[in-house]
């Protein structure tokens, strides 16, 4: 068996000659193109939902949180990622918290529901 190079590889993905590769070379630009784990699954061309997890390991990730609308006189606060995740008084989705945990440090992002307008801005990390 020859190992192609990753150029090799990418020019025979570019030129579509995928098709006209023995076996032991189609088998290297699979595996290159679509990854180990797609190429040994039995669940080709099924859909798959992926869960975006959160990584607590950071617990230096804050967010500053203003309540614009809906809630009073309620000043800002500065809540680690943790509170956010593991207290229901947020009633924050799964997604909303990864996206938040996403954004650069700077970014915002409103939060709207039944009750008003809450702002998340992701402080800086120190």
């Amino acid at each position: 068996m020859s190992k192609l190079t990753i150029e090799q590889m990418i020019a025979i993905i570019q030129n579509k000659q995928i098709d006209q590769c023995d076996g032991d070379d189609k088998a290297q630009v699979m595996a290159f193109a679509f990854g180990e784990e797609f190429i040994a699954s039995d669940h080709k061309g099924d859909k798959a939902t992926y869960e975006a997890t959160i990584n607590l390991s950071d617990s230096r990730t804050k967010f500053l949180v203003q309540w614009l609308e809906g809630y009073g006189d309620v000043q800002p606060q500065v809540v680690p990622i943790a509170n956010l995740l593991n207290n229901d008084e947020w009633g924050l989705s799964h997604e909303f918290l990864c996206m938040l945990n996403e954004m650069a440090e700077g970014q915002t992002h409103d939060y709207h529901d039944l009750s008003g307008v809450i702002r998340f801005q992701k402080a800086p990390t120190l």
